[in-house]
């Protein structure tokens, strides 16, 4: 059955609080106000009742239009049945689980009560069982987000919510009752009655085994890892006291030109397939791809090209998600500090705005310590003999880019429009490779880096 509410306003008492309300229950969905604190029993109900009833607007059920609508009749067109048949047919809390999208109001006066809500759709609730004590969950909720959200601990490696909840890692792995494999949590839905262990013998072993095998083709010289003491990997070995390994140690090693600004290391890829994720349903460039088969399976440059064939913007966003460091950004310390040892050489710095806010972050200051000045005097002390800001090549951009458009503004049909920045190289290369016919749209002004680079050497 369908019941449809139309142009309906609702308030307490005389005082109207929602107006213009158009929605359509469902059978099995319930629509409902809130009292104060989002609890309000008997309270409720009352207001679901009053907000049917309406003080203005048209009901309709199953598309005919009626006056008014029962309590009865409302539980009825929803086929739902309360726990409570004391009069006035009375919700209590346990029968009305307010979810979904809300719209909470907190500026209207009305006698006795203080905050509203209204849902426009209230999810069905499954009853679950997770190590012996019942939770309520909503439908289609994983097993893992179900734990997470009760204070329940998985462990894992490949799983990005909404992203990456393929299972591959297979470290996620828990107990059902009933069933007699194990199963990845973050794929698995609670179902009604689910009963879920995650801490037996037997899924402690095989989530230990699994970190085994990938330890056994995972390059472990943690000490000269970009990411040690910040490894996803390393931090399961250490919880699960992972200290031999049972199985014969075979990384597999490829070659890859390290001139390149993204650095990718074969012998410490997991297979957890999280930069094939985040690359195509998020950044949507479709850069890397999975190639093998079974043993032979391995993450690599999609059609095996080179990277810099690949159309890669390089936007770092594989980096930031690979949860160990078979992916990092080329570093060029070593370089630097090769510069500033050199006499001849005269040395210059630009602090972009990201690091001017976040400095202080890696040595613990506070933000009234991490100051820009304390920044540039550090920046100095380490050889460099200037500092500059990026504002003052962004303050160059902002002047170029401004003559560029009233050029093109002045000169209609002589120019493609509208004009895009150029600040960003990444920007640029994404519209060049994705979008190539509004390349001319692009301003001829380089980045606020390129600006400064050309300033400082031939100011210098």
């Amino acid at each position: 059955m369908e019941l449809s509410v139309r142009n309906a306003s609702c308030g307490y008492g005389t005082t109207a609080i929602l107006s213009d309300i158009n929605l359509t229950i469902k059978q099995g969905e319930i629509v409902c106000i809130l009292g104060p604190n989002g609890i309000g029993k008997t309270t409720v109900f009352r207001s679901v009742l009053g907000f049917l009833k309406l003080i203005s607007g048209e009901i309709y059920l199953d598309d005919t239009p009626r006056d008014s609508l029962t309590s009865k009749e409302f539980a009825k067109s929803i086929g739902y049945v309360p726990q409570s048949h004391t009069p006035p047919f009375a919700f209590t809390v346990p029968d009305v689980v307010v979810m979904g999208r809300t719209a909470h109001l907190s500026n209207f006066k009305a006698p006795g009560m203080r905050d509203y809500m209204i849902a426009d759709r209230v999810m069905e609730m499954l009853n679950i069982k997770i190590n012996g004590k019942d939770y309520t969950v909503e439908k289609n909720t994983t097993i893992l987000e179900a734990c997470h959200q009760f204070g329940i601990k998985i462990p894992t490696l490949c799983y990005l919510k909404d992203i990456n909840e393929i299972g591959a890692c297979r470290i996620c792995m828990v107990e059902i009752e009933g069933r007699d494999h194990l199963v990845a949590a973050c794929n698995a839905v609670c179902e009604e009655g689910t009963v879920v262990i995650t801490n037996s013998q037997r899924v402690r072993d095989t989530r230990r085994l699994n970190v085994e095998m990938i330890l056994s083709k995972h390059n472990s010289n943690c000490t000269s890892c970009v990411r040690s003491g910040n490894c996803t990997l390393q931090s399961l070995a250490r919880d699960m006291n992972v200290l031999d390994l049972p199985f014969p140690h075979k990384p597999i090693y490829r070659a890859w030109d390290h001139s390149y600004p993204l650095i990718r290391d074969m012998s410490k890829c997991v297979n957890c397939m999280r930069c094939v994720s985040v690359c195509d349903k998020v950044q949507d460039m479709h850069v890397w791809d999975v190639v093998g088969t079974g043993t032979r399976t391995a993450v690599a440059v999609r059609d095996r090209r080179d990277i810099m064939d690949a159309g890669c913007t390089f936007c770092g966003q594989c980096i930031t998600h690979c949860p160990v460091g078979a992916l990092r950004a080329r570093d060029d310390t070593l370089k630097v500090f090769d510069v500033i040892s050199d006499p001849d050489k005269i040395t210059v710095v630009q602090v972009a705005p990201a690091v001017r806010a976040g400095w202080g972050e890696d040595f613990g200051l506070t933000r009234e310590e991490a100051t820009v000045p304390r920044m540039g005097a550090s920046l100095k002390a380490l050889g460099f003999d200037y500092v500059f800001d990026t504002n003052f090549s962004a303050d160059l951009t902002i002047m170029e880019e401004g003559s560029e458009f009233i050029e093109r503004m002045t000169h209609p049909g002589e120019f493609p429009m509208p004009m895009f920045t150029s600040c960003c190289p990444g920007w640029v290369r994404y519209v060049k490779i994705r979008h190539p016919e509004l390349a001319g749209n692009l301003s001829t002004a380089k980045s606020p880096q390129q600006m400064f680079g050309a300033v400082t050497k031939t100011y210098f």
